[in-house]
């Protein structure tokens, strides 16, 4: 996979390596798109939990549809949590007293 790399950049080989904790991937989306801005693409990207998705994202889009694919999973993710449940699944997830 060859990238065009800014005039600027030093770098042999980048690497983004994204962390799970439910809410970062948002902001992963917004330091991909940074990076992506830079013209700074990644040759490996890995992760764990909301990270591994984002990583999936990244590698199986095109760059120009990253940012993108990026932000609308994000946004799926955080209307799908606050949707309304139904009485059957609202019961399977509260906590027994």
């Amino acid at each position: 996979m060859s990238h065009p790399r800014p005039v600027c950049s030093t770098f042999e080989c980048i690497a983004l390596l994204l962390q799970g904790g439910g809410a970062l991937g948002a902001y992963q989306a917004g330091g991909y798109q940074a990076l992506s801005e830079a013209r700074l693409q990644p040759d490996w990207v890995a992760g764990i939990s909301i990270g591994a998705i984002n990583a999936a994202l990244v590698a199986g889009n095109a760059p120009v549809n990253r940012v993108a694919r990026l932000r609308h999973t994000a946004l799926d993710l955080r209307w799908s949590l606050r949707a309304p449940r139904s009485p059957a699944m609202a019961s399977n997830l509260s906590v027994a007293e």
